[in-house]
């Protein structure tokens, strides 16, 4: 771990606010996510904006193995030595919402996917938590368990129920691939900068049962879900037709029946197993 309190007292390390760089120093907190993701030593941890590496250390100490990235250059430069001795460990300089996928996957010896657990960790900037999540959900599918730290707003987003007023379509993403839990709270002073709201720290353990399978049932399944919040004052009906999803209002409705939904529905009343049987019915008209 970086001593961050003392690198960003002298200057060492500068908090990049368009980074939205807010460093956790508490090792207690860090203990408490590190346990929550609970690696094994045959797991692989991917680690998104390590920082001063104060959870990244715990990973490499627990898990098989630890690929990170960061997008800020000059902190890269200073986790590289920080975490040299570890041999399991691999920093990766770059933007999580650009990589590929594969880059974040374990390897063999031979440099193939390894099909071992793969665990994801977060202090996330919360000026992108969103847009991490929403990799997560659609893209990262390899990942079986995730422990995430967000603004405490968006983790009771996640946890909201139909027809709630924070429910949102990240929420339908997040409970349609994993089960979402709240662990716990954590509050500014903890971290350095203090940043202005609460944060909250979120389990994701993958679902056994998830609404689509193969790769054509997950494309209609996240059109269905977009289109549905698209517009919320706007009915299901219209949402699909506006999306391309229904080609005028016989068959909208005629989707929404089989689907067992009444029409003038909107989307923000729609459960997963909702939205699910609305895509299969939808497949049917292709």
């Amino acid at each position: 771990m970086i001593d961050v309190k003392k690198a960003v007292k002298s200057g060492d390390i500068v908090p990049n606010k368009k980074l939205g760089q807010c460093f956790l120093t508490d090792g207690g907190v860090a203990g408490r996510i590190v346990g929550a993701a609970d690696p094994a030593p045959g797991d692989h941890a991917i680690e998104v904006g390590p920082g001063v590496c104060i959870l990244t250390g715990m990973l490499c100490e627990r898990a098989g193995s630890v690929t990170a990235v960061e997008i800020d250059k000059r902190l890269a430069a200073k986790i590289g030595p920080a975490m040299s001795g570890y041999g399991n460990f691999t920093l990766i300089n770059a933007d999580i919402l650009k990589i590929s996928p594969d880059a974040l996957l374990p390897r063999d010896a031979e440099g193939a996917g390894s099909g071992r657990r793969v665990i994801l960790v977060s202090n996330m900037p919360y000026y992108i938590s969103s847009r991490i999540m929403a990799r997560l959900f659609t893209e990262f599918d390899f990942v079986d368990k995730a422990v995430l730290m967000m603004q405490s707003e968006l983790a009771h987003k996640l946890l909201s129920k139909p027809s709630e007023p924070d429910y949102c379509m990240m929420t339908v993403l997040a409970n349609s691939f994993y089960k979402p839990e709240l662990l716990f709270h954590v509050p500014p002073h903890l971290f350095t900068p203090q940043p202005g709201v609460e944060s909250a720290v979120v389990a994701f353990c993958a679902s056994e049962t998830p609404p689509c399978a193969g790769p054509e049932e997950r494309e209609m399944y996240f059109r269905v879900v977009r289109a549905a919040f698209s517009a919320r004052r706007k009915t299901l009906e219209n949402c699909l037709i506006g999306a391309g999803l229904a080609q005028g209002r016989e068959q909208a409705a005629y989707a929404l029946a089989s689907a067992n939904i009444k029409n003038g529905a909107r989307g923000e009343s729609l459960g997963v197993s909702e939205f699910a049987a609305l895509a299969r019915a939808l497949r049917t008209l292709i």
